[in-house]
């Protein structure tokens, strides 16, 4: 009955892979809050007709999308970040009404997928499981909900599937194109299905109604939509809701920049670092726009302090050390170097007294 849930256990395994990382990108967790800190007056996000945006899952998208970025993610590049996961978000909730009306899921489902969860991670029993919720500020039947809402889309990605039916003229259309395909039935039905899906799709998004509310989320859209005055009005709205986040200053700053407005830009960026003076990203941020305006001798004094606030931040180093090179600073760079020296030698030293126990 449930061998398809076993089949689709990857996207289910996605919500374990957020609940027990080890760490999360920029400090986020699932009560994070968009551009990675500070206060947030709501935990509305956005609206698709009428229901919130699960910030839960939203937050889960987020964590995946920073993943592909990597250790090469820069503090802008959060607001992409945070502007795609939204969309996706966006997405997900419009495919969760759909599927609402169309299958259903069952209480066993859900077991059977919290069975697996539990097996896959080493939890003995239910009572460790919502221990371990707890501590990241979830409930059991949250949870419950979350997967709820993984299992119903893919229920109903795989009925839409299942209602496409290929006929002898796709399978001409398919040999025509491809003649010396040796399976052409599976080439016409994965094509037909997508085009099913992306039919069904379009449909629903054209009738929904879509309100972004949070007004970082909306300076974003707006943002990379080109319409950066609206960004740039929103961003101080945002500000004024959470003047402890220093990344939105970052965000500001880069909308001024992209309106040509670099006085303003400068401002921001060192706004950013008078907000959170601890983070050596936003130092980082902050001396490679000195740079690009040619004042070495200012974003070399910035890297300095990034240098000396990273510790053993070891990604930090060799961005430095990149920089340095690049502007041709002999005596940095030699600094960089050695501090990455020291870290390999610690992460070495760490690793035999880890695997002599």
């Amino acid at each position: 009955m449930l061998s398809w849930l076993r089949k689709k256990m990857k996207t289910i395994m996605i919500v374990v892979a957020v609940l027990f990382a080890a760490s999360m990108f920029y400090g986020l967790s699932f009560s994070g809050l968009p551009g990675g800190g500070g206060g947030q007056p709501s935990n509305v996000l956005a609206k698709v007709n009428g229901r919130a945006v699960d910030p839960m899952r939203y937050q889960e998208l987020i964590n995946r999308i920073a993943q592909n970025f990597g250790q090469n993610a820069t503090p802008s590049d959060m607001a992409m970040i945070d502007n795609l996961a939204l969309g996706q978000a966006v997405d997900f909730t419009l495919l969760q009404q759909a599927a609402e009306k169309k299958v259903k899921v069952s209480g066993g489902e859900i077991d059977a997928a919290l069975d697996s969860i539990m097996k896959q991670q080493n939890i003995p029993s239910k009572r460790e499981l919502e221990n371990a919720l707890k501590k990241i500020g979830l409930s059991v039947g949250k949870f419950r909900d979350f997967i709820k809402g993984d299992i119903i889309v893919q229920k109903l990605q795989m009925k839409l599937q299942a209602e496409v039916k290929v006929t002898p003229d796709d399978l001409r259309e398919v040999m025509r194109k491809f003649p010396k395909e040796k399976e052409p039935e599976k080439i016409a039905l994965r094509e037909k299905q997508q085009n099913a899906f992306r039919s069904f799709y379009s449909e629903i998004r054209s009738k929904a109604k879509i309100e972004i509310v949070n007004p970082l989320l909306k300076a974003h859209d707006f943002r990379f939509r080109g319409r950066l005055n609206e960004a740039i009005a929103e961003y101080q709205k945002a500000i004024s809701q959470m003047p402890t986040n220093p990344m939105i200053h970052v965000y500001l700053g880069d909308a001024y920049m992209a309106a040509g407005r670099k006085d303003l830009a400068l401002a921001e960026y060192e706004n950013a670092v008078k907000v959170e003076g601890g983070n050596p990203d936003l130092y980082l941020v902050l001396g490679k726009v000195y740079l690009g305006m040619g004042e070495k001798g200012l974003a070399t004094d910035q890297f300095r302090k990034a240098s000396l606030i990273a510790g053993d931040n070891k990604a930090t180093h060799e961005k430095l050390l990149k920089l340095f090179q690049q502007m041709k600073r002999p005596a940095e760079a030699a600094r960089e170097q050695a501090e990455i020296k020291r870290l390999e030698k610690k992460e070495k030293f760490e690793k035999e007294i880890t695997g002599s126990r």
